[in-house]
């Protein structure tokens, strides 16, 4: 992969694959964040995530603000990542091949794996390429 494309900061990159792998978030697709029935049987409805929505859960919880607050489009673009979360990152914020709907993490999550319950192969792509 090419530098241009720049690598995630160290200490996001690890938080990033911690949260991807600790069983907190709900994996979806197509949308960055939406409330869905609990699959567990119950009656409630939980936030499920794409991997792109991770990111920017942990940049919201990092600035302890709501997604209404620091995202108020995000469900008018759902394949958006704002570049303000980019930057925390430490990846390039315009036209960014990390975070879109046909290329990368989105993809992966989103098209490649359609249907896989987990995020394992995004955390493949994030410790090979970021």
């Amino acid at each position: 992969m090419s530098k241009k494309f720049g690598k995630m900061k160290p200490e996001i990159k690890r938080k990033f694959l911690d949260a991807l792998t600790s069983g907190k978030y709900k994996k979806t697709e197509g949308s960055l964040k939406e409330a869905l029935w609990d699959d567990q049987g119950g009656d409630k409805m939980v936030n499920c995530f794409c991997a792109g929505g991770v990111i920017m859960d942990l940049y919201a919880k990092e600035k302890k603000k709501s997604w209404n607050v620091l995202f108020p489009d995000y469900e008018e673009e759902p394949d958006k990542i704002p570049n303000k979360v980019l930057a925390w990152a430490g990846l390039p914020e315009v036209n960014n091949i990390h975070f879109t709907r046909h290329s990368s993490i989105m993809y992966v999550n989103d098209r490649v794996y359609k249907g896989v319950d987990g995020y394992e192969k995004v955390v493949e792509y994030v410790e090979k390429y970021l």
